[in-house]
């Protein structure tokens, strides 16, 4: 039986102030960033501006910018994780008053995309093929998740379409009694692989499928298959999060 690994997400639960609604964006940045990584600033702290009267929240994603409060920090630094880089954020008003609750720490990723550290298995995963006549090429319905890469680490950037603002972690991470009174939720890894059903609406418009029964009787063919039927990478549509390109 393989490890098991969930997708972690901030509570669907309304909370105050989130990164996105800052207004001005960063204060004194002298160099321009990399990949927009706030973290990869020059400076130690990083400031952000908001019109937001409050701000109190446990995690949130923007662009590859992960923000995390103190606390959830304390237990991502105590695991195994892709290597970071990251930087101390405080949040002010206009007046420059700190509106943040908690303290807070922004991080990226680096080498997010690096091949080598792909978890998602594109050669193995299992697509289908809607509409041969109309268009012939081929949806991501499950990937194959490589445990051999993702078991050697406890906190990863989340690879799947529709789940980018999210973290991957591993089963011990998400049972840390710290992370009790933090506005967290978990989805298990593999019920969030089968993503089909997260995007049905937009292949039946897409292919003209205008039956659920139609959709449901497709059948999955994995991609090694479809390279062998002539299929051409660039119809062979995998993670738009790895670029849109086929994962070698």
């Amino acid at each position: 039986m393989e490890d098991k690994y969930y997708l972690m997400f901030e509570t669907k639960e309304k909370l105050p102030g989130y990164p996105d609604f800052f207004d001005s964006g960063i204060s004194n940045i002298k160099q321009s960033l990399e990949e927009d990584r706030i973290a990869s600033c020059v400076e130690d702290t990083v400031e952000l501006t908001t019109s937001t009267p409050k701000i109190s929240f446990d995690f949130q994603v923007v662009s590859s910018n992960y923000f995390v409060s103190d606390i959830l920090w304390e237990v991502i630094c105590d695991y195994i994780s892709w290597e970071l880089i990251f930087k101390k954020i405080l949040m002010f008003n206009k007046n420059k008053k700190n509106v943040a609750t908690k303290g807070y720490i922004v991080f990226s990723f680096l080498n997010q995309y690096d091949k080598k550290r792909n978890y998602i298995d594109s050669l193995e995963s299992l697509y289908v093929v809607p509409n041969f006549k109309q268009k012939r090429q081929a949806e991501l319905l499950q990937p194959s998740i490589n445990y051999e890469i993702l078991r050697k680490f406890d906190v990863l950037p989340s690879l799947y379409d529709g789940y980018t603002n999210s973290l991957v972690v591993s089963e011990k991470f998400m049972k840390d009694s710290r992370l009790e009174n933090t506005k967290l939720e978990f989805l298990p890894l593999e019920k969030a692989g089968k993503i089909l059903l997260h995007r049905e609406d937009r292949i039946k418009r897409l292919y003209k499928i205008k039956t659920d029964s139609e959709l449901e009787s497709l059948t999955p063919i994995k991609g090694k298959v479809l390279l062998n039927e002539g299929f051409k990478e660039k119809n062979i549509l995998t993670n738009t999060d790895i670029k849109g390109k086929w994962a070698e």
